[in-house]
């Protein structure tokens, strides 16, 4: 089986994850928490109204998930020599609980449809993502867990239910 990732919300309201858009109409105090995480810069402050063409739809209709294992990232922050990395925990969530939704893949600024009976999670840390890491852990910075590591968009909610939950330290199982 395989798997894609989301970060485990800190205050999570049932067993839904829900994308952005939906969060503002059903749930408006953890729409403007969660879209908060957008205004640290003036070009992620307009991701959430960025369209979206191959899904016809907006960043803030779709889910972003992980195509790699917490565990790899941990350990290329350790290997970058970040000093302490905060705790977070990842819902690990069979592809195939988002295989009925319109599903993408992004890599860069490429969006590409992606057929959930070819996915694989990806085994190693992008170029990119280690250099970023390198390059925070030397300023003494913590964050952008996810620059450069390719992302699957779904197009709609995923309910999160028995998926078993992953640590950043929780070392992949191969």
């Amino acid at each position: 089986m395989t798997y894609i990732y989301h970060g485990c919300p800190e205050k999570m309201i049932g067993t839904v994850l829900y994308p952005l858009n939906e969060l503002r109409t059903s749930h408006l105090d953890v729409y403007w928490r969660e879209v908060a995480k957008y205004s640290d810069h003036p070009e992620r402050m307009k991701l959430p109204e960025t369209l979206l063409p191959i899904l016809n739809c907006l960043w803030s209709d779709v889910l972003h998930c992980s195509l790699i294992h917490p565990g790899r990232l941990h350990a290329a922050w350790q290997e970058a020599g970040a000093c302490t990395i905060p705790e977070k925990k990842f819902f690990r969530i069979p592809i195939q609980r988002g295989a009925h939704h319109p599903v993408a893949i992004m890599r860069g600024r490429k969006v590409e449809l992606l057929e959930v009976a070819n996915y694989r999670e990806i085994a190693t840390v992008p170029a990119e993502t280690s250099a970023w890491y390198v390059k925070l852990a030397s300023e003494g910075r913590f964050g952008g867990h996810f620059v450069g590591v390719p992302h699957v968009l779904v197009k709609d909610s995923i309910d999160v239910d028995e998926v078993e939950i992953v640590h950043w330290s929780d070392h992949p199982i191969e």
